[in-house]
């Protein structure tokens, strides 16, 4: 019985010792050889999405995101993966964009028959129909 103990103990040392290993790597990665590790941003958010979770969890993300531009610059590293600009020619360049695509996170708000409005409408052509109807009743 006790080898078998022995046995238990040693594979959770070795468990704990990869999982370790895996995270020092993975945020050594982060911080100093990812395409973005070049961009200012708290590092806490340079490590893990956790950080916005916290924040948003907390429901004060945008006041944490007003400050850290205020520190840290109109361009920000928020996130492993994610930057957010802050000046108006980085909103027509990303928005007006015919090159950049919508994310799939628009999909989710999709109504269950697959309804699309002008905000989730991934495709273009969609968009740009569903637009025009709006902009009249806007300008109106």
């Amino acid at each position: 019985m006790s080898s078998f103990v022995d046995i238990i103990l040693v594979t959770a040392k070795n468990g704990a010792l990869l999982l370790v290993t895996y995270c020092l790597v993975l945020w050594g990665y982060r911080l100093f050889l990812h395409p973005l590790s070049k961009y200012p941003g708290p590092l806490l958010a340079k490590l893990s999405d956790a950080y916005a979770g916290y924040f948003v969890l907390r429901q004060k993300l945008h006041l944490q995101t007003s400050k850290s531009h205020m520190k840290y610059g109109t361009v920000l590293r928020h996130g492993p993966d994610r930057l957010i600009f802050n000046t108006t020619s980085a909103l027509q360049d990303i928005y007006l964009n015919d090159r950049v695509a919508k994310s799939f996170v628009y999909d989710l708000t999709r109504q269950a028959n697959g309804t699309v409005n002008v905000f989730n409408a991934i495709d273009k052509d969609v968009h740009r129909r569903k637009r025009r109807l709006v902009g009249r009743a806007i300008t109106e």
